[in-house]
C-alpha cells in the first residue's frame, strides 16, 4: 500500500538529493571548531555488481559552545595516508580553522595529516579505541578489570595520580 513512482520521478528526486548533498559536502565553514573527532567505519557497498567494504571517513567538529557538528564525510577504498590527507586537506581548503585538539584512533594516516594541515594542533588517541586495543591484548577473564582500571586512571583529577594508576596497570 505504498505510493508508486515512475522512473522519471525517481531520477528527478535523486538529482535533487545529489545536488543537496554536493552543496553540503562543498560548503565553506564560517566559524571555528577547536575540537575535532576523526574516525572511519566500513560499510558494505555494491560496486560493479559486487559487495565490497568501503571506508567512510568522518570528522565531527565541536564548536566553542560545545555543540557537535558533522563537518565532513567521504568515502575511500580504504584508510590510507593519501585518503586521510585528501580528506583532511579538503576540510582546510573549505575554511576549517581554529583546530586545537583532534582525537582519533591510532591509524597511521590520521596523525601525519593532522600535523601537516593543522600544525600546532594537539593530537590525542581516543580512549575508546585505546581501551578496545588494550583489552584485546589480555585474556577474556581480565578484560572487565582492565577496562575498569583504565577508566579510574582517566578520571583522576591530577596528572600525577593518573600516571601512577597507569603505571600500576602496566605492572
Amino acid at each position: 500500500m505504498g505510493k508508486e513512482f515512475s522512473s522519471a520521478s525517481i531520477s528527478r528526486f535523486s538529482a535533487t538529493l545529489d545536488a543537496e548533498l554536493d552543496a553540503w559536502r562543498e560548503r565553506s565553514f564560517t566559524k571555528e571548531y577547536p575540537y575535532g573527532i576523526v574516525d572511519a567505519r566500513y560499510e558494505s557497498s555494491r560496486v560493479d555488481g559486487k559487495i565490497i567494504d568501503i571506508a567512510c571517513l568522518v570528522v565531527l567538529g565541536v564548536d566553542s559552545g560545545g555543540h557537535r557538528h558533522v563537518l565532513g564525510m567521504d568515502t575511500a577504498w580504504s584508510e590510507t595516508s593519501d585518503s586521510w590527507d585528501r580528506f583532511i586537506g579538503g576540510l582546510k581548503e573549505r575554511g576549517l580553522r581554529g583546530v586545537r585538539l583532534v582525537t582519533s584512533d591510532d591509524h597511521p594516516g590520521i596523525h601525519p595529516s593532522i600535523k601537516k594541515h593543522y600544525p600546532g594542533a594537539v593530537w590525542q588517541r581516543c580512549q575508546r579505541h585505546f581501551s578496545a586495543n588494550a583489552t584485546d591484548l589480555v585474556p577474556k577473564r581480565r578484560r572487565d578489570e582492565l577496562y575498569r582500571r583504565l577508566r579510574e586512571a582517566w578520571e583522576c583529577k591530577k596528572y600525577e595520580d593518573a600516571q601512577a594508576a597507569m603505571d600500576q596497570i602496566a605492572v
